[in-house]
């Protein structure tokens, strides 16, 4: 479960972050994560909660925003939505397609508390 890995080095981020505004507790984290990534959303939440116990993350409520598979079509040129089964433009079903959205894992917000 690589999520437990992405939760450590989000948590590292976030209390670098944190620390550097002078927070001391962080209330709220705001990812966007791309249907490629390869990352379970629930398992990301899940396991930021177990690795951010202790921290000043704990009980941070963690909003993950899926952000869509998008793609350029060579034969077309449509730009937008592709088809993520056949990884094939939703315009004319061309493939292949060169992917431009869709991979991200992006922390967009840290909601901190300050002193």
């Amino acid at each position: 479960m690589h999520e437990v890995s992405i939760a450590s080095e989000l948590l590292t981020t976030i209390e670098r972050v944190a620390r550097e505004s002078g927070g001391r507790r962080v209330r709220a984290v705001d990812l966007v994560v791309g249907e490629l990534a390869g990352v379970d959303a629930d398992a990301l939440s899940f396991a930021f909660e177990i690795v951010s116990r202790g921290t000043i993350a704990e009980g941070a409520v963690v909003t993950v925003d899926r952000a869509p598979l998008l793609v350029a079509c060579g034969a077309c040129g449509l730009e937008g939505p592709g088809d993520l089964e056949a990884l094939a433009c939703a315009g004319c079903g061309g493939s292949p397609v060169r992917v431009t959205g869709g991979r991200e894992l992006r922390l967009t917000s840290i909601d901190i508390e300050d002193d």
